[in-house]
């Protein structure tokens, strides 16, 4: 079970999963994350995901491309990827208002999507 007031964010989580499939340490982290969403409320929440490993470093392939989560899931970067160098960016309030905000699109705000579980990949 979860606080109802997170409803709206599970389809947001969702599709978080699927863009981390691949990267280990994020997606473990938001596997902890789903599994206390009963002790949640949705403060906490938006300030666990914001805090995941993925939104602390920069991803890039050697062609210098940046991987950017808000375009593309993990797995399709190193796909296209022969190297992927990972390096510490710190807090990047640009990044995290970026990611806060499409974060918020993907949430269910109406009430359409009869989401009741997370299935995490």
């Amino acid at each position: 079970m979860f606080n109802a007031e997170l409803r709206p964010y599970l389809p947001a989580i969702h599709i978080l999963s699927a863009r981390l499939s691949g990267e280990d340490a994020s997606l473990s982290q938001l596997h902890s994350i789903t599994e206390n969403l009963d002790k949640l409320n949705e403060a906490q929440l938006i300030t666990e995901l914001l805090s995941l490993n993925c939104f602390l470093y920069r991803y890039e392939n050697e062609q210098g491309q940046d991987w950017d989560i808000v375009l593309e899931n993990y797995e399709a970067f190193t796909g296209r990827s022969k190297k992927v160098i990972r390096s510490e960016l710190g807090f990047d309030a640009d990044k995290t208002q970026r990611v806060y905000q499409w974060l918020i699109m993907l949430c269910d705000w109406d009430g359409s999507c009869v989401l009741e579980t997370i299935t995490l990949q």
